[in-house]
């Protein structure tokens, strides 16, 4: 079973404004390594995109959960 997985369900319905712009952001630095610089080609580039946007939701939701963090009104 994967860390987390039970206790917390990852869903982009409640995501804040802070976690869309952090993720956001590091996308588009993946996919323009992965798409000029590394030159892999569109299934790839969208493979590895795919990938890691899940793993950045689920890591930033699981550790807002787990230090129970308060993301300021502003951001949300």
């Amino acid at each position: 079973m994967q860390m987390g997985s039970q206790k917390y369900e990852i869903s982009d319905d409640e995501a804040s404004f802070a976690e869309v712009i952090v993720t956001t952001v590091i996308l588009v630095v993946i996919l323009l390594v992965s798409d000029l610089y590394l030159c892999l080609s569109w299934a790839m580039t969208l493979s590895i995109c795919i990938f890691y946007s899940t793993l950045i939701v689920f890591t930033t939701t699981w550790v807002i959960h787990y230090f129970d963090l308060q993301i300021p009104d502003l951001l949300k």
